[in-house]
């Protein structure tokens, strides 16, 4: 298998936004995304495993707290990671 540089900067960029909240809860986010990046950095992910998790992150953040402006963005970066992993073609930049 051959590791997948791009995927795993759209879930890097993900993280990073989870990093500069400084959320007490921080480690429950940052194990949620650790999940994601290996089902991405070798190629073939489940991609209904990769959807769980990014709704389990996406509630995580919902019932710690985080702010509405925050989510928004989450769901914009998962989004554009879920549509790379369908067609393999980046939308934008993570």
């Amino acid at each position: 298998m051959e590791y997948d540089q791009t995927a795993v900067d759209r879930v890097a960029s993900i993280e990073r936004s989870i990093l500069k909240l400084h959320h007490p809860h921080q480690a429950e986010f940052v194990g949620i995304i650790n999940a994601i990046e290996l089902q991405v950095e070798y190629g073939k992910p489940v991609l209904t495993v990769v959807q769980h998790l990014a709704d389990a992150l996406l509630e995580l953040a919902r019932q710690r707290g985080v702010r509405r402006s925050h989510i928004s963005e989450l769901e914009t970066k998962l989004e554009r990671l879920q549509k790379f992993l369908h067609t393999g073609v980046p939308t934008e930049h993570p």
